[in-house]
């Protein structure tokens, strides 16, 4: 399965995007031009729906603002944590993770459905540990989410700091050692390094991940509150809120988990999540 699932032209428009944003790290007028060009094409086909030179100028302020050394970025890394990789002089690395949607009016309308999907270890830990959810299944997503020793493979993790990984989008043991991240509080450690960059019409916004609010209170130990029914969509839907009680309009996230087309599961993030009190730098177009 890849990262970003989808396909479709206006993934040429975001490509093109993260790849200016790499070249821009980087200070590499070419790589930065050749992006631009492709953009502008797509922009003159109805496909990016943002003025192609307030954007540039939007990208460079928001770059610039970040104070960043930067050795080296790459755009689609094959480590697949994040949209763009940097490495930094002091020879740290950081991860930036590109939503452009450049139709959208708001940035509270770009699409989250599909922030992690299928088999996370947060969907499996639960499939574990509560028998409900379990029974709740149909055998095929059982089967797929079954784990024949839970002490062993989920360690030390918590449920609530499985979550928090795939609000990281480390939803795997296998990510998770790729991006060194072996406990809690390494989770933290990469959420510090790792920027979401939403693009919009109104501009560009910065969240770094440790400071988005639920990821801060699944890994401050807050109470998750997590709430389980039957979906016609899908066999179970479960939603959870941190910090704060499920409610319309503060529901964090939720899994969408076992189709009945044998997708195993779509899993949302919703907008709120993104919003106050989540701290966040914003540049207009």
């Amino acid at each position: 399965m890849t990262r970003r699932p989808g396909s479709g032209l206006a993934n040429v428009t975001t490509r093109a995007i993260e790849e200016m944003w790499a070249a821009s790290l980087l200070l590499d007028q070419d790589e930065f031009n050749r992006a631009r060009r492709e953009l502008e094409t797509q922009r003159e086909r109805g496909r990016c729906g943002v003025d192609v030179q307030k954007l540039v100028v939007c990208i460079g302020r928001a770059v610039r603002s970040l104070g960043l050394n930067v050795l080296s970025a790459i755009p689609h890394p094959l480590d697949g944590l994040g949209d763009v990789r940097c490495q930094l002089r002091s020879g740290e690395y950081m991860w930036f993770e590109i939503k452009a949607q450049t139709t959208k009016p708001r940035f509270s309308d770009i699409t989250q459905a599909d922030w992690v999907r299928d088999d996370t270890d947060f969907v499996k830990h639960l499939a574990a540990s509560h028998k409900t959810i379990h029974t709740t299944l149909p055998p095929w997503a059982a089967e797929q989410l079954h784990v024949a020793n839970p002490t062993q493979y989920f360690g030390s993790w918590t449920s609530s700091q499985l979550w928090a990984a795939d609000m990281c989008l480390l939803s795997s043991r296998t990510k998770r050692e790729v991006a060194g991240v072996q406990t809690a509080s390494d989770l933290m450690s990469f959420a510090r390094r790792k920027i979401l960059v939403q693009i919009a019409q109104p501009g560009i916004r910065l969240i770094r991940f440790y400071e988005i609010a639920p990821i801060a209170a699944a890994l401050s130990g807050a109470p998750v509150d997590m709430k389980m029914t039957k979906a016609n969509h899908s066999a179970i839907s479960i939603a959870i809120a941190s910090p704060g009680r499920i409610g319309r309009g503060a529901t964090n996230f939720t899994y969408h988990i076992a189709y009945p087309s044998m997708v195993l599961g779509r899993h949302k993030m919703h907008a709120v999540s993104l919003d106050t009190p989540t701290k966040y730098k914003e540049y207009s177009l």
